[in-house]
């Protein structure tokens, strides 16, 4: 699967294990190929996709494509959009593929009635210079969003729900962008300012909101208190509410030791501190013989996390976010394992995949989220945005480029007069490289 992605040893692995290619069965898509920066190379896929016949004019035995053009998610309208762009921009020039009828979306939906208006296209004037994604850039495009959301919601649109119609929620709505690690936030800020509601921890991925990376520092703390940045991320937290003064009190109590001992010397004289290290230890004695998710539960209402958190803005998102990790959890325990260091390390290993639980239209809020992370979710109205950010060129200005036809583009550098200049090696790889960035 995602056989646009391999590499040229991937390639000649499956070769080599493959029944001289007779018993290969590729899926993939060329269009999707996003990993050339992992050393995927899509001319592979391409290759066979020019070569092998379609299945209807392949010879007994012979090599053969099946084209999956249908798209079965999304409205008619949306799909002849995305065709008309795409077959403007994207050519074997520029893209590995030309954009034609084999290549062109089909729409395969009958679930959706009616008609609706052609999906539209913004173009904002910037007075400042250049190409930075600047703050005051982004926040400009983030006010005509909420603007235009506003006057969606007021306006009484209507939205298909089963065989009927209801009116439009902002829960119904979804900012798409390729990331949203630097953008989300001031997105999330300005909709705010513009009363509209946001689901929380959007823009800044759910394992780093404050109730779950809350949850996850206090899961850590339960399964081993000797680690001193969960401990002092619980201490911090509003469950706990130490103030920074508080926490360098607790470091001179013992230098020597690691925070946990330092808190538990604190303790012998501090009654917050030693209030907190009897509830640890109360928790701690449960680990041994409870499951992930009955730990979990104990953290949202033994310590009250549903109830902090749901108080606070966005509450109700919050609160998902909450019920989301118990569900996790029970997932966990679903797939054999057991334990509470194992469930804190397969947490972990989640958020390092950037692997995180899908939200979904509702909620009563608008969802930020990543191109990435929207896949398989549908929303009645998306907003596609941030679509002009530069593209990254970071890799065509290393010391040597590498190519796998072209070798190698040093730099000449000529020690009398202390000078660093392009070699024509290094000025070909370059175009060849930036084109297939680009591409």
């Amino acid at each position: 699967d995602e056989y646009q992605d391999v590499s040229g040893v991937q390639e000649l692995i499956f070769r080599a294990i493959s029944r001289e290619d007779r018993n290969r069965f590729l899926v993939g898509d060329v269009k999707q190929s996003i990993y050339r920066f992992r050393l995927a190379n899509p001319g592979i896929f391409t290759e066979k996709y020019e070569q092998f016949p379609l299945y209807t004019e392949a010879a007994p035995g012979e090599a053969r494509k099946v084209l999956l053009r249908e798209n079965f998610r999304s409205r008619r309208e949306v799909i002849d959009a995305v065709n008309s762009v795409f077959s403007r921009c994207m050519s074997r020039a520029l893209g590995d593929i030309d954009y034609d009828e084999q290549a062109a979306l089909v729409c395969g939906s009958t679930q959706y009635g009616g008609e609706l208006p052609a999906p539209e296209l913004f173009l904002l004037s910037q007075d400042a210079e250049g190409e930075d994604e600047t703050p005051d850039k982004t926040a400009a495009e983030a006010a005509f969003v909420a603007e235009k959301i506003r006057a969606l919601v007021e306006s009484g649109a209507s939205v298909q729900d089963g065989d009927g119609l209801r009116p439009l929620g902002y829960g119904d709505i979804a900012i798409l962008m390729s990331s949203a690690n630097a953008t989300g936030p001031v997105y999330r800020r300005v909709l705010t300012a513009h009363g509209v509601p946001v689901a929380a921890g959007q823009g800044v991925g759910y394992f780093r909101s404050p109730e779950i990376s809350t949850a996850v520092s206090l899961l850590s703390v339960m399964d081993n208190p000797h680690q001193d940045i969960p401990l002092i991320a619980a201490l911090r937290s509003p469950v706990f509410g130490f103030s920074a003064d508080e926490l360098s009190a607790i470091r001179a109590a013992d230098k020597d030791l690691d925070f946990f001992g330092a808190l538990q010397k604190a303790g012998e004289t501090d009654e917050k501190c030693r209030g907190f290290l009897a509830r640890l230890a109360g928790i701690r004695e449960l680990c041994a013989d409870r499951s992930a998710e009955d730990l979990v539960w104990e953290l949202l209402d033994g310590l009250d996390l549903l109830s902090v958190f749901s108080a606070m803005s966005d509450g109700a998102q919050r609160r998902a976010n909450l019920m989301a990790l118990a569900g996790l959890a029970q997932r966990f325990e679903g797939s054999g394992y057991r334990g509470l260091h194992r469930f804190v390390l397969w947490l972990r290993r989640l958020a390092e995949r950037g692997e995180e639980p899908a939200a979904g239209p509702g909620g009563g809020a608008v969802q930020i989220c990543t191109i990435h992370k929207s896949k398989g979710l549908e929303f009645p109205v998306v907003f596609l945005c941030d679509t002009a950010r530069s593209f990254n060129r970071k890799e065509l200005a290393e010391t040597v480029l590498v190519h796998p036809e072209l070798g190698l583009g040093p730099k000449m550098t000529y020690l009398e007069r202390r000078v660093e200049y392009p070699t024509l090696a290094r000025r070909a790889i370059r175009l060849r490289l930036e084109r297939e960035t680009l591409s």
